[in-house]
């Protein structure tokens, strides 16, 4: 990141950023639960500039905001 100036056009990881939990539809409620990793993941969505930020451990298709896509099922095709 620090190459890039801390600017990149996608973002991928696993779990969203803390902040995003109560928007976060799902049917395992378990899952929702902050942690370590939501919160670095918080704080790093502070810190880098993105287009658009995918993350999927939550088992459902959702667009969170114009920034956030939740993605389990869905195929995006993103502009390289």
């Amino acid at each position: 990141l620090a190459l890039s100036n801390w600017a990149v056009d996608y973002v991928v990881t696993h779990c969203c950023p803390s902040r995003l939990l109560a928007k976060v539809s799902t049917k395992d409620s378990e899952k929702l639960k902050r942690n370590r990793l939501t919160d670095y993941l918080d704080n790093l969505a502070l810190q880098v500039s993105f287009k658009r930020w995918y993350f999927g451990h939550y088992h459902n298709d959702q667009t969170i905001d114009d920034k956030y896509r939740l993605l389990y099922n869905d195929i995006v095709r993103i502009q390289i």
